[in-house]
């Protein structure tokens, strides 16, 4: 045996030794929250070798796009700067970007987007000068993104799943082990980049040949987990009903904003929340963010801060807020005193998380509140995930593929040959019962946080630019209705030698040949 492999042996057989100890002393709830972190490493470990096709061409046309308007964007700075005896201006470069700015009359202590912001509204005659830096600061994160160093030599992207990376049970990602891919839950459906000349870069994301991408959300996922959090520590169930409604958001806007002339039509009073409100936002903008921030114990100067309007609107709101629903306040108060007198919070799963910070802090509150919440969102959709890993284990006749998580959401690739049959049993395994207990009544009930479901050829939402884009999942008897079919048919390609990271290990084509045997539910089953 050499040194090498004695002491990999050492390391494996100290932390074996160390997991007998501390499982013998383990509450049944702590085994199981470890069962379900172990059982994910199944269909995790899959998506990662199987990894996601990119469709090259798309990708170098949308890596042009970015780069020809960075190029636009810099031409009018220098036509700001160069006039008034400047070089030219490296916007890469803080440190330039804050000379820039000092030669202009305005020293920064920093140039990221919320102090450049602050400057926008604070003079306008600086302001054109911050919309440019931001715009070109957009666009070139955007470019860094689309490389094609970061896919594999055999055209697809495969990112690296770390099930213990948050303590709130999400799972986070990042770049894989060879140094391709990236972190691909940053990678929303419509970036700030995102305008009416383009699709989003989700759109170079695309399904293999006879083959549909289906992506299940999670509806509202945070603020039901914070309304069940508030029916079982209080019995108030105002939120709940928000939450049930057709929009909570405009629900919201109904209950603090009551003169606007709002009707019984959703869709007449969608129309209202969306007018705008204060400096560009609209009131349903407002509610959202701001209902969010009331929720995890945001203060009016953070809410004023991150929406960028007075204190005295956010006081307000906030007032009207806790008005409306009666039930979160007494909910912060509960918790607060939970987590004083215990150290730790248990979530709605029987999740327990210890808290080591000052726990009369306002800053450890509201990490412990967001935990609440988060983590039954986490909870729900990685349960979700073993149930859907469950079937593609059962059943590989029906082709289910597994290829991404994004916190509230799954991304799976379906045949079409077995799409009739393979989705709805998909659809009907996903849902996650959650049991909570109404204190007025001293009875339990059951509740499951919504799904909607979008199909398409690429990742991205669809539109008139991206006709192979996710729509909703309408008609589940016939679930490409009224799609024409898939427009764009990228060719099957390999990088070719100058885009292909240099290594000797570079990734070949490595898709899995069969599925691992462990995971599903075993963790509910009691197997190993």
């Amino acid at each position: 045996m050499t040194l090498l492999q004695r002491y990999n042996c050492l390391d494996t057989i100290a932390t074996f030794r160390l997991w007998e100890t501390l499982s013998e002393g383990a509450s049944p709830e702590a085994k199981e929250t470890y069962s379900l972190s172990k059982s994910l490493s199944a269909p995790l470990l899959f998506a990662m070798l199987k990894g996601i096709r990119v469709d090259l061409e798309t990708m170098s046309a949308l890596h042009s796009q970015f780069t020809q308007e960075c190029k636009i964007l810099e031409d009018l700075l220098d036509d700001i700067t160069l006039p008034l005896g400047m070089d030219v201006i490296n916007l890469s470069s803080p440190v330039q970007v804050k000379w820039l700015f000092a030669c202009l009359g305005e020293d920064l202590d920093s140039s990221d987007r919320e102090a450049l912001e602050q400057v926008a509204k604070a003079d306008l005659d600086l302001a054109p000068v911050c919309n440019l830096i931001l715009a070109w600061r957009d666009r070139a994160k955007m470019c860094t993104v689309l490389r094609p160093s970061l896919v594999d030599a055999d055209g697809r992207m495969r990112t690296f799943y770390k099930v213990s990376g948050t303590e709130t049970d999400r799972l986070s990602s990042s770049k894989n082990a060879l140094w391709t891919g990236m972190n691909m839950q940053n990678i929303t459906r419509d970036e700030r980049a995102n305008i009416a000349s383009r699709a989003s870069i989700r759109s170079v994301f695309v399904s293999d040949p006879g083959t549909v991408f289906i992506n299940v959300d999670l509806e509202r996922a945070d603020a039901w987990g914070v309304a069940l959090e508030v029916l079982q520590a209080t019995g108030d169930r105002t939120y709940l009903a928000a939450v049930q409604s057709f929009d909570l958001h405009v629900h919201v806007c109904k209950l603090v904003w009551k003169n606007l002339g709002w009707t019984s039509d959703d869709k007449d009073n969608t129309r209202k929340a969306k007018q705008p409100f204060y400096r560009g936002i609209s009131y349903r903008q407002l509610g959202k963010l701001g209902g969010h921030l009331t929720n995890y114990l945001g203060q009016e100067y953070t809410m004023a801060r991150s929406l960028k309007v007075t204190r005295a609107v956010a006081r307000d709101f906030q007032e009207a807020y806790f008005a409306a629903f009666p039930g979160i306040r007494p909910w912060h108060l509960i918790k607060s005193k939970e987590l004083q007198t215990t150290g730790r919070l248990t979530n709605l799963f029987g999740r327990t998380r210890a808290f080591h910070g000052r726990l009369d802090s306002m800053a450890t509150l509201r990490e412990a509140i967001a935990f609440l919440g988060q983590s039954t969102t986490a909870g729900s959709i990685n349960r979700s995930l073993l149930q859907a890993w469950d079937l593609q284990l059962r059943r590989p006749d029906l082709g289910i593929e597994f290829l991404a998580q994004v916190h509230d959401s799954l991304l799976f690739q379906l045949p079409l040959a077995t799409l009739p049959k393979s989705l709805p049993l998909l659809l009907s395994t996903l849902p996650v019962p959650i049991t909570v207990t109404d204190p007025t009544t001293n009875q339990p009930e059951s509740h499951t946080i919504p799904l909607e479901a979008s199909i398409g050829w690429n990742w991205s939402s669809h539109s008139s630019l991206n006709p192979d884009g996710l729509l909703p999942l309408e008609n589940l008897s016939d679930p490409l209705a009224n799609r024409a079919g898939r427009t764009r048919h990228p060719p099957a390609q390999e990088l070719g030698f100058m885009d292909r990271r240099i290594s000797s290990i570079h990734r070949g084509p490595q898709q899995p040949d069969h599925l691992p045997e462990m995971g599903g539910l075993d963790y509910l089953r009691g197997g190993p």
